[in-house]
């Protein structure tokens, strides 16, 4: 699936693909009605995201590309993230499903707000965390204990949340 933001929140997203249209007598195309897309598993989920089955031959983000209000979108992929991975034990389903993802591509500014989550309700963010910093603050001793690496990480936060203070 190719997530593509909703232009009706703010969103932008460009993607190319390939839709066979349907041709009248001429061979002019006759291009679908929004009725007729429904029909072609195009859905919008609770963060306004447009869900699309495409075959992705190229993926371009314009430099200047934000996602307006990116604390939001953050929370929602959160959520969303949260509630597909609920009933799952495998660390490997829960670290790469697509939202966290997404959260892990956001960068830098993200780390404030997985900290603070992290605070909060401690989940499975050491991935992302490593993944978006490059740390790694746990010792072999603390891997596959939530509340050691959750110390670890917390400590570390305390030692470089200046590093990342100045990103949100």
């Amino acid at each position: 699936m190719v997530k593509v933001g909703d232009i009706g929140k703010g969103y932008m997203c460009m993607v190319h693909f390939q839709y066979e249209l349907e041709g009248d007598a001429n061979g002019t195309p006759i291009y679908p009605s929004v009725e007729a897309l429904r029909d072609k598993h195009i859905s919008v989920d609770e963060c306004g995201i447009v869900e699309v089955e495409v075959k992705v031959t190229e993926i371009v983000q314009p430099e200047n590309f934000q996602i307006p209000d990116w604390k939001e979108y953050f929370r929602c992929l959160t959520q969303q993230w949260k509630d597909e991975t609920a009933l799952t034990s495998s660390i490997t389903e829960i670290v790469t499903n697509g939202n966290y993802q997404a959260i892990i591509g956001m960068g830098r500014k993200v780390v404030p707000l997985i900290i603070e989550e992290l605070r909060a309700d401690p989940h499975w963010w050491f991935w992302a965390l490593t993944a978006i910093t490059g740390a790694s603050p746990t010792t072999d001793l603390d891997r596959g204990h939530m509340s050691r690496m959750r110390r670890a990480w917390l400590n570390w936060w305390e030692e470089h949340k200046g590093e990342y203070n100045a990103d949100v």
